[in-house]
């Protein structure tokens, strides 16, 4: 997997933006670069209730609105019904998140998007390089750990990039095998940290203030797990013999 997450702000990469039902504070000049820069955006939910209450609602419509619908209010739902650029889309489908559950919308409305799609490209639009998750960090910890859960569902679903991004960090899961995290235009020295989850992973380490350089550093719960690491160059490499959560700071409202 190669990865430069700090492109998604870039002109030339094309994103689709996914927005959480969460806190707003703090991310109000991130999601107005996002958006436009999105191809396609989906709010979730109660998001729409945010966007709807502020001086964005008119300027700011996304292409679809999904989710249960336990959040958003009636007179917020009828409003995007309303628009013409704006597809609402329920999925009452309680044995997945609203996350998952826009990912999937996302993905049905984007060319090329499945590992198993016989589906003829020409008939499909837009292509894009990341999918971008935004939402406010600090709410419930379940919340937090549907969230990543949804990310190990995107990789069945999806070959594109899933990257989650709050006003204080960027994270995305890395394949099995070799990952390159390119960070230019950002300094070094971030915060950043290797999370295994769900089980063991054999890991070793470049770019890292502290790497693991041996074939027998195994990251796992209980154990080692490599939090408050930092970057010290413009490329990080990591080769893991399974999936692994990277996060690290967030410097892309230093760079809009």
């Amino acid at each position: 997997m190669r990865a430069e997450p700090f492109s998604i702000v870039d002109r030339a990469t094309k994103i689709g933006l996914i927005c959480l039902n969460s806190r707003f504070n703090g991310l109000e000049n991130l999601f107005k670069v996002l958006f436009c820069r999105a191809s396609i955006s989906v709010f979730v939910d109660g998001f729409a209730n945010i966007i709807y209450d502020g001086p964005l609602r008119d300027s700011h419509t996304p292409n679809f609105v999904s989710g249960d619908f336990d959040s958003i209010r009636p007179e917020v739902k009828s409003f995007y019904e309303k628009q013409k650029t704006t597809k609402v889309i329920e999925t009452p489908d309680q044995d997945a998140s609203d996350f998952t559950k826009a990912i999937a919308v996302l993905l049905e409305n984007i060319g090329g998007h499945c590992k198993e799609s016989s589906t003829d490209r020409s008939l499909r639009k837009p292509d894009i390089d990341y999918i971008v998750g935004l939402y406010g960090s600090g709410g419930r910890a379940d919340h937090e750990f549907g969230i990543v859960n949804s990310l190990f569902i995107a990789k069945g679903l999806t070959n594109i990039p899933l990257l989650l991004v709050t006003e204080s960090s960027i994270s995305c899961l890395l394949d099995e095998g070799f990952n390159e995290i390119h960070l230019s235009n950002c300094p070094t020295n971030l915060h950043c940290g290797l999370i295994p989850i769900g089980r063991p992973v054999r890991v070793t380490s470049k770019g890292l203030r502290w790497n693991l350089v041996s074939d027998n550093d195994i990251l796992d719960f209980g154990k080692l797990v490599s939090t408050s690491n930092q970057t010290i160059d413009t490329r990080v490499e990591v080769v893991s013999d399974g999936l692994l959560l990277w996060s690290m700071s967030n410097c892309l409202t230093e760079m809009l």
